[in-house]
């Protein structure tokens, strides 16, 4: 490409953007947030470094410290963004006036590539205003309100932070001690630490309203009384399913959630129950952490169920090709017992000796609260959203708490 780029140059054209990426390397096109920001920088800087005409570089450039910094080093002439104005249109702006805090940095999701891939309208899976900007403007309330949100996961947070812009008297509660909800677990794995962005902006700009925040203290109907709020959002989220297989109790067996929160600490051979995103990238978190080897149990012929095109191809292979982490397809755990699993796939069963088991099975909608308050009308405008009302992924999260936060 230097050498290709040395005669579009003779050639008379006045500008080189250097990408990657093509359909055979589909991961290349628009990375995940597995890659390092700026990862072809250098690419185009090799480039740069032999023609005289301007060049310009993209690639995970999500920061605006991150193209100063590309620029001062004068590795390129100019800097070309794309998903960064997905999450946040204004990004440029704001990075002119010196609000970098107030930018919604893009974590590389890869949500709306994914989109893309299929045909579907472009959208932002923690900015659902990007492609309906109309239809989602802020406005202002006729009648201020005291809004009662519980939970502060991303679907609490956003709809706080949206009622609160609206003009409502917001109060958001959260039983654990920090605010993040399941992002918190998410940013834990090796290749996701870029979550801790999306917690960041909605932290900080809740700490700039007037919002008022409740931490480390779970919220009940008599607090709900006593409060009197006019209407109540349960963004409660969702707690670990534990499957009915015998030994399940076990002091040995633990969930994902536990060990992406660091409550335990494992050593030896490792059983992953549950082949899914989360059970994945949890046994990549326990290699990164020196717990090996692992086997993970999947009942299914697949890996990863319906994780996003890019982000799946690039976590299933990180798997499959870790010479630590045995994977078994159509395989089911029929008992834990203190030292070994017993696995069966096709009528076939085995017995495996392993140390630890870890349940990443699935998550189930924490929603007791909910059920408690529109049996007992204690509320009169009452909503659920994200995970409390169904477990899914943090795009509807944000979509449900942007689309009530409106309504309220």
């Amino acid at each position: 490409m230097v050498a290709f780029s040395k005669k579009l140059e003779e050639v008379g054209i006045d500008l080189i953007d250097v990408s990657a990426g093509i359909y055979e390397s589909v991961i290349w096109i628009a990375q995940p947030m597995a890659f390092p920001r700026g990862c072809l920088v250098d690419l185009g800087w090799e480039i740069k470094k032999r023609v005289k005409i301007p060049v310009s570089i993209v690639g995970r450039i999500n920061h605006p410290e991150l193209a100063e910094e590309i620029l001062a080093t004068k590795k390129a002439d100019f800097i070309a963004i794309g998903r960064a104005l997905h999450a946040d249109p204004y990004w440029p702006l704001k990075a002119q006036r010196g609000q970098v805090d107030h930018i919604r940095i893009c974590p590389a999701c890869m949500s709306c590539s994914d989109q893309l891939a299929t045909n579907l309208p472009i959208t932002c899976a923690i900015n659902p205003e990007a492609g309906r900007e109309r239809e989602l403007a802020i406005k202002p309330v006729k009648k201020r309100k005291k809004v009662l949100v519980i939970g502060a996961g991303p679907a609490g947070m956003e709809a706080a932070r949206v009622a609160d812009l609206r003009g409502h008297r917001v109060i958001l509660t959260e039983k654990e001690s920090r605010m993040g909800g399941q992002l918190v677990y998410a940013s834990k794995s090796p290749h996701k630490k870029e979550f801790e962005c999306v917690i960041q902006f909605l932290e900080g700009q809740l700490k700039k309203s007037k919002v008022e925040i409740r931490l480390g203290k779970e919220v009940t109907k008599t607090m709900i009384k006593k409060i009197k709020p006019d209407a109540v959002i349960i963004a409660a989220g969702a707690t670990p399913i534990f499957p009915f297989t015998p030994g399940v109790g076990k002091p040995h067996v633990h969930t994902a959630i536990d060990i992406l929160g660091q409550r335990v600490s494992l050593k030896g051979k490792t059983a992953v129950i549950g082949g899914g995103l989360v059970g994945l990238e949890t046994a990549l978190f326990l290699i990164e952490n020196h717990v090996s080897p692992i086997v993970i149990i999947e009942p299914t012929d697949k890996l990863g169920g319906n994780v996003g095109l890019r982000m799946g191809w690039y976590v299933r292979n990180k798997v499959t090709n870790h010479p630590e982490i045995e994977v078994r397809t159509e395989t089911t755990v029929e008992e834990i017992k203190d030292d070994s699993i017993v696995v069966q796939k096709k009528g076939e069963f085995e017995e495996l000796k392993v140390k630890n088991v870890i349940l990443a099975v699935g998550m189930g909608s924490d929603n007791v609260l909910a059920e408690e308050l529109k049996s007992e009308g204690i509320v009169e405008e009452l909503y659920i959203v994200g995970d409390c009302n169904i477990p899914r992924t943090m795009k509807e999260a944000f979509e449900e708490a942007a689309f009530v936060a409106r309504r309220v």
